[in-house]
């Protein structure tokens, strides 16, 4: 399992703010910068590994997971507006 990360910030909607998050496509992460791997909690059977983390508030998250060799990922992106 990893997670990518939005490269660019997103400002929330006036209800996004109230809600303390809100939901992203592919196509807006894509449109603001793209993104880049962030951190990697499992792989395989080797054990568990964790990377430094990463600044996440106000950026676009998604899951991914490797499944048969075949990298498959969200096509949602959650962004935490919360402090």
């Amino acid at each position: 399992m990893s997670i990518d990360r939005s490269i660019a910030s997103f400002s929330p909607s006036a209800q996004e703010d109230l809600d303390g998050h809100g939901w992203r496509s592919n196509a807006q992460v894509a449109n603001s910068g793209g993104y880049d791997y962030c951190q990697a909690y499992h792989s395989g059977a080797t054990g568990w590994t964790e990377t430094p983390v990463v600044q996440g508030r106000y950026h676009a998250v998604r899951p991914c997971l490797r499944v048969g060799g075949v990298l498959e990922c969200g096509d949602k992106w959650y962004v935490d507006f919360d402090g």
